[in-house]
């Protein structure tokens, strides 16, 4: 048995705990001591020991409703949800008025999708809970009724929430999403405006600001509620992530650049960073750069779509037609929203002509110094239209793009013109073809 000295150190009853356990040894703890076990175990994730706790402290202490309790939420979160309603009926024999004992049976009917029957509980409950508790339940009903989708009563809710604990992160941002499906932006932004008159410290609150006044296309006022949430919560990197998209907008691109960096110092980088910085070095006019980063994108997710847009626009940039039409084609089969623009541009402009190589150098395809950005923002609830085939064909395989492409031409009676690519101007977009990263590591731009 262990001693008294022993259990006033948690880390000694941790320790002994289990070695015990593996020992098969037979023991007994006080009730405290179980309930900093539960909160070290709960907090690791280990489950296997969290029932192992609450089994032993359930057979030493019958009558303490609170490891049953534990029990239940243990069931919940290993997703046996019958477990965990038959385990919180046990409790609720015992003490049915116990608030723990009703806060978890409503959170179990919240996961098993009985939202009604969870905010009744929650409405019950509310008068009775501790003032240092409320805002939890007032969440809870807030979740109820987002889930029924009466966004606006979720509001309510939310709002209560923050009214008992303005650092509630998770009702700041759902209220934000309730604004935003509710497509309320204006509501959103002086409800935000006034929260922030009340607690000016709230990174959470600047950051949610931003993000509504980005909706509404108010950039500059955004950055600089970007930089309050940055400056208040010390490496928020989506905060910088977003300031960079501002400033892409704005046309600030070198700005734009350094905030996507410091992102990348902060966070561990991703395709879509990778892209966003090489779309920055891009509009500053540093090809090189830019497309070491698409490159870069294209290692970590070779069918992340914007990273091989980004690539043909460098190309076109560079009038290296073929690697251009070769990346855009690429972004199309990933995403058919992307690329099928430029191909039709690309289509457009060559049926006219004979070969790519009669393309002027003045004849720009990009007339819109924001469409790369716009384009960015991908939709990811768009679904993905089929593309015409004899009107869309520009690379049916790989090997037969280097032989030639056939292309329609839409305002021409005249038969469809096949443009021949001479032998002597396919060479490197060969390599593009056989080995897309051979070709962007040795790439060379003028």
């Amino acid at each position: 048995m262990i001693s008294n000295s022993r259990r006033e150190e948690p880390s000694i009853s941790i320790t002994e705990f289990e070695r015990l356990i593996e020992a098969g040894e037979s023991f007994f703890f006080e009730i405290d001591t179980y309930e900093f076990l539960l909160e070290h175990y709960r907090k690791t994730g280990n489950i296997e020991r969290l029932f192992s706790v609450c089994d032993i402290a359930r057979s030493q202490h019958p009558f303490s409703v609170n490891f049953i309790v534990e029990e239940a939420r243990a069931h919940l979160i290993n997703n046996d949800f019958d477990k965990a309603q038959s385990t919180i009926e046990e409790a609720e024999v015992l003490q049915p008025s116990e608030i723990e004992v009703q806060v978890t049976k409503a959170w179990i009917l919240q996961e098993c999708f009985k939202f009604d029957e969870a905010a009744e509980i929650y409405h019950k409950v509310l008068p009775f809970t501790d003032e240092k508790e409320k805002d939890e339940v007032l969440y809870q009903i807030g979740s109820c009724y987002q889930a029924k989708n009466d966004l606006k009563e979720a509001i309510k809710y939310y709002k209560e929430t923050l009214i008992h604990n303005k650092g509630h992160k998770e009702a700041l941002y759902e209220l934000a999403f309730c604004y935003d499906e509710l497509d309320d932006l204006e509501g959103s932004l002086v409800f935000y405006k006034q929260f922030i008159d009340n607690d000016p410290y709230s990174a959470e609150a600047w950051y949610n600001l931003a993000l509504i006044q980005t909706r509404l296309s108010l950039y500059r006022d955004a950055i600089v509620s970007y930089d309050y949430a940055s400056i208040i919560e010390d490496g928020f990197s989506s905060a910088f992530f977003n300031k960079g998209n501002c400033h892409m907008n704005l046309g600030q691109y070198q700005d734009a650049l350094d905030c996507f960096i410091q992102t990348s110092k902060l966070e561990r980088p991703t395709a879509e960073l990778y892209t966003h910085i090489g779309a920055a070095y891009q509009k500053l006019d540093r090809f090189a750069e830019a497309l070491n980063f698409y490159r870069k994108a294209l290692e970590l997710d070779q069918e992340y779509e914007m990273a091989a847009f980004g690539v043909g626009e460098c190309m076109e940039e560079q009038e290296r037609w073929k690697e251009a039409v070769h990346f855009y084609q690429k972004s199309l089969r990933n995403n058919k929203n992307i690329g099928k623009n430029k191909i039709q541009n690309f289509k457009d402009q060559t049926s006219h002509s004979q070969t790519i190589k009669e393309y002027k150098p003045g004849d720009k395809i990009i007339t819109d110094e924001n469409a790369y950005i716009n384009s960015i923002k991908i939709n990811k609830d768009s679904s993905f239209e089929e593309v015409d085939e004899n009107t869309n064909r520009v690379i049916n395989n790989q090997d037969e793009f280097t032989q030639s492409i056939t292309i329609p031409s839409p305002n021409i009676t005249t038969d469809n013109k096949k443009i021949n690519i001479q032998n002597n101007d396919s060479q490197n977009a060969e390599k593009v073809i056989k080995d897309e990263d051979i070709f962007l590591e040795s790439i060379t731009v003028k």
